[in-house]
């Protein structure tokens, strides 16, 4: 993400994990002053990014986005299970890095959607992935 500049679809994904963050950080009594602000900040700038979509695009938005925040849920349950688990659940653990890898995957290609549907490139923003490369040094 660009901080200068950041997406459609970037504050999308951003608006929807501030939104678990502030959830859950109501369940655990914290502050969460700073996440609030930051919605309203996010609000303002998608509120500019996308004041000439049509109806259609304003619809298609909305749907993705709420597939986007399914996603980011299903995401933070996940790691949540990973960090709850025991050491000796090898197996358990590896299906959960599994699941996580394939919902980072379906969340990317959302926010992907969101930027096509806005008329913007992810290009250099996106994570690459060397599916059973070493990295190199």
């Amino acid at each position: 993400m660009s901080v200068l500049r950041p997406t459609v679809g970037e504050l999308l994904d951003r608006r929807t994990i501030l939104a678990l963050k502030v959830h859950h950080g109501r369940r655990a009594g914290v502050d969460i002053h700073a996440w609030q602000v930051e919605q309203t900040e996010i609000a303002e700038r998608l509120s500019t990014q996308t004041k000439n979509f049509t109806a259609e695009q304003q619809q298609l938005l909305a749907r993705i986005t709420g597939t986007l925040a399914s996603i980011n849920a299903s995401l933070w349950s996940a790691e949540d299970e990973v960090r709850a688990a025991a050491e000796s659940e090898i197996a358990a653990l590896a299906a959960l890095a599994k699941r996580i890898a394939h919902l980072n995957d379906q969340r990317a290609q959302a926010v992907r959607e969101l930027n096509r549907l806005a008329g913007e490139s992810s290009a250099g923003n996106e994570k690459v992935y060397c599916a059973g490369k070493p990295s190199a040094p």
